[in-house]
């Protein structure tokens, strides 16, 4: 079972993967005859979105654990209004 933080960190990696698998795939549309349906297209726009997003995911992580910390330290003020 994944955690709340790692759900998060899941997603975020997955919507850089599919942003830049969408950006390549418009890219290929508007610069070239090749139509974005192929195999060979959605299979390397896929691959680069993947590749993309495992490069990323350190910076994708950090954000994500300094979010999820800032939201901590809110519910810990909230939940102990006396600090």
């Amino acid at each position: 079972m994944l955690s709340k933080r790692n759900l998060a960190k899941t997603v975020a990696q997955t919507t850089v993967g599919v942003a830049a698998d969408s950006a390549l795939e418009t890219a290929i549309e508007k610069t070239t005859d090749i139509d974005t349906d192929t195999i060979p297209v959605t299979v390397g726009t896929a691959i680069f979105g993947y590749i993309v997003s495992c490069k990323l995911s350190p910076y994708t992580n950090a954000a994500v654990d300094n979010v999820a910390d800032r939201w901590q330290a809110r519910k810990a003020r909230k939940n102990n209004p006396e600090s």
